[in-house]
């Protein structure tokens, strides 16, 4: 009996990473199967398009056509530019982004969601903001930027004032990152003791997932 293939009817993807690690370098095999109206296999190199939200993805084609009609790829998650899942500004949930991956052949789609996962933080990525010098007695904004390992930005961590490390003046505020890992309204204001030359600026990442204090040195001047 002859079978003839019809056109894609049905796109299924499965396996796939349900989880990658936003690091630019993880990755996860996807594997894409194509049918027809009746449940064939479509013909040997009938194309498939791969699309995915955060990452990259190769698209292709089918092979076989005869035992199996399924075209073989993989994830490759990236690092973001911000994190996309703020939902508790008291709790950074781990989660950078929920990714959409999506496979096409002919007219149908169809689309999963793989989770990229970001770290915890990590005081070498992160920044204080501030003039590199302030004159004596002067009060400056300062901005505390949170990242992880691997540069992703942390929102929803809870960011102090640490005057215990801070000499040459004292720091004031408390502050959530945003979605950016900027936890703004910050300032320091510098000693009027015009013998103090120096000095150091220090805050606390209190979420559970940070636990760290940064620092960073500035100069304090004459006005």
């Amino acid at each position: 009996m002859l079978i003839v293939s019809g056109p894609p009817a049905s796109v299924t993807i499965w396996p796939y990473p349900q989880t990658l690690l936003a690091d630019g370098v993880s990755k996860g095999d996807v594997r894409v199967e194509v049918l027809d109206v009746n449940d064939n296999f479509v013909l040997n190199q009938t194309p498939v398009e791969m699309k995915t939200t955060f990452g990259s993805v190769l698209s292709g084609a089918t092979s076989d056509g005869c035992y199996a009609s399924v075209f073989e790829t993989e994830l490759i998650s990236e690092v973001l530019k911000q994190d996309y899942s703020v939902t508790n500004p008291n709790l950074d949930d781990g989660i950078g982004a929920v990714n959409v991956l999506t496979a096409k052949s002919g007219f149908v789609s169809t689309s999963v969601n793989v989770t990229f996962l970001t770290a915890n933080t990590y005081s070498k990525n992160c920044e204080i903001d501030i003039e590199a010098s302030v004159p004596h007695g002067f009060t400056v904004p300062v901005v505390v930027i949170i990242k992880d390992r691997y540069g992703n930005p942390l929102g929803g961590h809870h960011i102090i004032a640490d005057n215990t490390n801070t000499f040459g003046g004292t720091v004031a505020g408390e502050a959530y990152t945003n979605e950016f890992g900027e936890a703004t309204g910050f300032t320091f204001t510098a000693t009027s003791d015009l013998g103090v030359e120096n000095g150091m600026v220090s805050f606390c990442d209190e979420d559970p997932r940070g636990g760290v204090c940064i620092a960073t040195k500035i100069e304090i001047s004459d006005d």
